[in-house]
């Protein structure tokens, strides 16, 4: 066998060798997304509704595009919601999980058992922060009023999560509060490669604090924060489960976000080709702004 093998591979070049070990990993990515992503490709060209009782689906060539670009109203509502939750989101989590990596980077006392504390919301389920919070949002008996109306920050119960104007600022720090680990810990990795040669050199050149950390902090974490934001926007643009759990898109379609709206049109009203042509829609904006996010910091760079 192993003589076989060793002809095999002399008859082989390296990128054909490359190639065949290659192929696997292919076939399995094009079962597991290639097919599902072209399926609804396809099906957002056709007009299928399972409650029409159409046995197959209808082609309708764009009209489903036309129809969510020029009159359906709720798509760019849900793109408004979906945009501020995700910068809101990944502005709140960047901020709290840079200065909470800045801190545990220093010297102090107790420094691993911090770290591992303020890490272990990342490791709790998602269903379960949701579960949570939307009780210690309750505006009947949650423990954030009842801290608030202790403190005198408060007159009366706030409905948190039943009220339009405060129910996407909530599923905001919701969702930050789960996305800061991740932050800190991506910086303080980021924070403990720079080398200390040039935060010397810095300071004996007269560099305060504050220097140092916008000529020499800034510009060894620029690709680390251009990693840490991309990945936040993209998965807070698909982010579900916490608006699902929590609000369901509500109250009204203040916290519907694109997520919300392609599963409602699927699964409850049964369009299943709109749904899947604001799916490609979502696929295709994430895609453009991933490249343009990472060109303008690319070019910011240089």
């Amino acid at each position: 066998m192993k003589i076989k093998e060793k002809k095999l591979t002399r008859s082989l070049s390296k990128l054909q060798l490359a190639i065949l070990f290659v192929l696997p990993s292919i076939f399995v990515i094009i079962f597991t997304l290639g097919y599902p992503i072209g399926y609804g490709a396809w099906l957002s060209f056709h007009d299928y509704s399972l409650i029409d009782g159409k046995e197959a689906p209808t082609f309708a060539g764009i009209t489903n595009y036309i129809y969510a670009v020029t009159q359906d109203s709720l798509f760019w509502v849900s793109l408004k919601n979906t945009l501020v939750y995700a910068i809101g989101v990944v502005a709140l989590s960047f901020i709290a999980g840079f200065s909470i990596a800045l801190a545990l980077n220093k010297p102090i006392a107790g420094r691993g058992f911090w770290r591992t504390l303020f890490f272990f919301p990342w490791v709790i389920p998602s269903v379960v922060v949701s579960l949570l919070f939307m009780w210690m949002f309750n505006a009947n008996y949650g423990i954030v009023n009842y801290i608030l109306l202790k403190l005198g920050l408060i007159n009366e119960y706030i409905g948190w999560l039943i009220s339009p104007n405060l129910a996407m600022l909530t599923l905001i720090i919701i969702t930050a509060w789960k996305l800061t680990p991740f932050m800190m810990v991506m910086f303080l990795a980021g924070l403990q490669t720079i080398p200390k040669e040039q935060v010397e050199a810095a300071i004996v050149d007269g560099a305060k604090g504050v220097q140092v950390f916008r000529y020499v902090t800034i510009p060894n974490l620029r690709e680390m924060i251009m990693i840490v934001t991309l990945m936040g926007m993209i998965w807070e643009f698909q982010d579900f489960t916490y608006i699902w759990v929590i609000t369901k898109g509500g109250p009204v379609t203040a916290t519907t976000t694109w997520p919300i709206y392609i599963y409602k049109t699927a699964f409850r009203f049964f369009d299943l080709g709109y749904a899947s042509s604001m799916g490609v829609i979502w696929m295709i904006a994430i895609l453009v702004f991933s490249i343009f996010y990472i060109k303008f910091l690319s070019s910011e760079k240089h």
